[in-house]
């Protein structure tokens, strides 16, 4: 794993530093590819203080200050019909003017103003909160494309009930907010012995019946469906175990399943083992093994009615992606600048927890970058990043790369003033180079930047191609890479149209220990979980415990080393609405922001934590990061894991990787234990089953978790708390590359 922040901050600090390099004071000394000029004072405003002409440095002391209030030309940003500037006394003037919505009337400028919202519980009837503001719906349920089932329940048993939800779709993929019209899901069965469905609120209910039944939900002639499997009863004293793929909701057949020592085979998903009883004494030792999937083992399960999803092997010979260029023009002029940087890419399915921050940025690309006469080379630079001076391309375009299947691309761009980027970073200098001090003085230009959404992909499977070019830098001529020649060029499809408007106070607790001192950087990940699609990043923000050459490293992040921290984001919008909103915090050391270290050492010390908010936070108390698994040590040749506890822990998992390159897949054994346990042993298993724990690769990784408000063996058992559920249920985790030794014999 290799996080590469750096390279999404190179370009900025690059071009200040060889503008200092060449002795400039401004931008007008600065000598730009292709003979670009630029001019050295504050013309277009881009500090947004009103004052044009000045050096930005004049005036304020801060980078770029957002422009915090819409333009006055425009009440109603967001409005696909929006009705211009009225004047009012009151808020039923507005309405009287603009008709029925969600008005206030402002008693400083007494101008009407569409309200602005956090949720959707802030605007009235028939508008919803999209973002920031309260806009009407319109009479969308006539214009439906799509009808999808946002669950992925797949299993269910005898007398349990669980609720569905449904979401609809436009033409153009954006989400229609069913929720605030008068417009409702039918919901139905094509057999209620099996599975009972409410026709209008989607709850269904196991029956009497074994065997799957298709539960439909309708609305405006359009219907998405989902098959559901219900297994009846289970005797009391009795286990099963029920195992399916957790990409397809298959239950799957002939996976060997190992339960205390006795040996089965599903069929039709299902292993059964009559007298054995989890619920006693220490519980039970899981294993679930099938050669195209994850394997999966559990150590002190005190469950009878055992539900384990699994995921298929990673393919390494295809991948999924666009490529194209950000469109800007919805940043207001005064936010406009010498430099223009972004970052683009797809929703990250799957569990945070296992969140890599090549998914974030992109594969890492070779590229030729030329700024004046005094840089001229090959750089890796991520994917989803672009670049340009003035006119010029500094990294043209982004690519990015995704999963096959349902997904939205989401972008965040903006600009920099050169002459402020330079003196910022003049300031950060002092008499040697302190990077850190660089992060933390060119971080703050990322709060002006712009989000862009585009929702309703479905991503066709593109083959990779051998790297003959080395592009991605490794050294190798003989590796896969993306086919970026045969990815979509989307033009400028993807547009910066919502400003990074909210802002939450985050209260971060200390940092964990890590080597001699602390993780000394907390990078912030605020977004937004779209239902069966993923997580979407609204915004990012990084903080450093030692911000200057003043400061003292305490394990303290916030400039009063008090852990407070102000994140800014941008709200839900262009049909991405509706949804919780996630803050996803990781600790780790700023060496590993640089990739200045190696996949073996500190590239994987990672502590998260996250928070959920149902409504656009203003406020966060993040949970206590957990510490590291530093000691950690799995030998192969005896198979035995130990590893001291990690305070806080309700349970911990190894995750072992190994490439199969014939076959051209990444495959995984996930090895679960609970809080208290220094460790396990994989003993008795026959000698048949194809090893997962020998020649591992850098993604191999001990983790600590910390659930929100459940047990560990709820992760395992039929209650809408599963594994595949792990988003809504970790509070905190940690991850450290695993030691691997071969000093036993087997």
């Amino acid at each position: 794993m290799r996080t590469h922040l750096q390279f999404s901050l190179f370009i900025l600090t690059a071009i200040a530093l060889i503008g200092l390099s060449q002795g400039c004071d401004s931008a007008s000394e600065f000598e730009l590819p292709c003979g670009l000029d630029c001019e050295s004072s504050d013309n277009d405003d881009l500090d947004g203080d009103r004052g044009e002409g000045e050096r930005d440095g004049d005036t304020d002391n801060d980078p770029a200050e957002s422009y915090e209030v819409y333009p006055p030309d425009d009440p109603c940003p967001g409005w696909p019909d929006c009705p211009g500037v009225a004047e009012c006394d009151i808020a039923d003037d507005c309405i009287r003017l603009y008709g029925e919505g969600c008005w206030d009337c402002d008693q400083e400028d007494f101008l009407c103003y569409a309200r602005s919202c956090k949720s959707n519980a802030d605007c009235c009837t028939r508008t919803f909160c999209s973002g920031g503001v309260c806009i009407p719906t319109g009479d969308e349920c006539g214009f439906i494309a799509a009808v999808s089932i946002d669950e992925d329940y797949d299993v269910i048993r005898k007398g349990q009930m669980l609720r569905l939800t449904a979401t609809a779709f436009n033409a153009n993929g954006a989400v229609i907010p069913t929720y605030i019209l008068d417009c409702q899901f039918r919901w139905s069965t094509d057999n209620a012995n099996r599975v009972a469905v409410d026709a209008e609120t989607g709850v269904i209910t196991g029956g009497d019946e074994s065997g799957p039944a298709v539960i439909t939900a309708t609305l405006g002639g359009r219907s998405g469906s989902r098959v559901i499997v219900n297994i009846t009863g289970l005797p009391e004293g009795d286990s099963r175990v029920v195992v399916f793929d957790d990409k397809t909701g298959a239950l799957l057949d002939n996976a060997r399943v190992f339960l205390n020592g006795a040996e089965a085979a599903t069929a039709g998903g299902i292993a059964d083992f009559p007298g054995v009883d989890c619920t006693a004494g220490d519980g039970c030792t899981l294993h679930v093994f099938d050669d195209g999937h994850t394997y999966v083992s559990a150590f002190g399960l005190r469950v009878n009615d055992i539900l384990i999803p699994i995921s298929p092997n990673v393919d390494l010979t295809t991948t999924a992606g666009v490529k194209g260029h950000q469109d800007p023009s919805p940043i207001p002029e005064v936010l406009q600048g010498d430099v223009r940087l972004g970052l683009s890419g797809f929703s990250i399915p799957g569990n945070l927890a296992d969140l890599n921050f090549e998914s974030i940025l992109g594969e890492m690309i070779k590229t030729h970058v030329k700024l004046g006469t005094t840089f001229d080379d090959d750089v890796l630079l991520p994917g989803g990043l672009e670049g340009y001076l003035l006119d010029s391309p500094l990294k043209d375009g982004y690519r990015a790369a995704g999963l096959p299947g349902d997904a939205t691309l989401w972008g965040l761009g903006g600009y920099a003033d050169l002459n402020r980027l330079i003196e910022v970073v003049t300031g950060a200098l002092g008499d040697e180079i302190d990077v850190g001090a660089i992060l933390g003085a060119v971080l703050p230009f990322f709060e002006n930047f712009y989000h862009g959404l585009k929702p309703g992909f479905d991503l066709p499977p593109i083959e990779k191609v051998v790297d003959v070019n080395d592009l991605n830098g490794n050294g190798r001529t003989d590796d896969l890479i993306p086919n970026y020649a045969a990815m979509e060029d989307i033009g400028e499809a993807l547009k910066l149209t919502q400003q990074q408007n909210q802002a939450v106070d985050l209260q971060f607790g200390q940092t964990p220990t890590l080597g001699a001192g602390c993780a000394d950087s907390v990078l912030t990940l605020m977004g937004v979980q779209q239902a069966g699609i993923g997580f979407i990043p609204l915004g990012v923000n990084a903080t450093l415990d030692k911000r200057d050459k003043d400061d003292i490293a305490d394990c303290r992040v916030g400039a009063n080393n008090d852990g407070k921290v102000l994140a800014k984001f941008a709200p839900q919008h262009s049909g991405v609405t509706g949804y919780p909103y996630y803050a996803l915090s990781i600790a780790l050391s700023l060496e590993t922001i640089l990739g200045n270290t190696s996949r073996a050492e500190t590239s994987l010390d990672l502590s998260g934590v996250i928070a959920q908010s149902d409504a656009s936070p203003t406020e966060l108390t993040m949970p206590q990061f957990l510490g590291f698994m530093t000691d950690a040590t799995y030998d192969s040749g005896l198979q035995k894991l130990t590893a001291s506890a990690v305070s806080g822990a309700t349970f911990h998992r190894a995750v072992f990787g190994t490439k199969d390159e014939a076959a051209g897949e990444q495959r995984y054994w996930h090895i679960y234990w609970p809080a208290g346990v220094t460790g396990f042993q994989l003993t008795g298993l026959p000698q048949d089953i194809q090893p997962r724990d020998k020649d591992l690769s850098g993604a191999s990784l001990a983790q600590a978790m910390k659930l929100r408000n459940i047990r560990y063996e709820d992760l395992f058992g039929f209650n809408g708390t599963n594994i595949n559920s792990m988003n809504d249920l970790l509070e905190a985790f940690s991850m450290h590359a695993l030691a691997v030794s071969s000093a036993g014999r087997r």
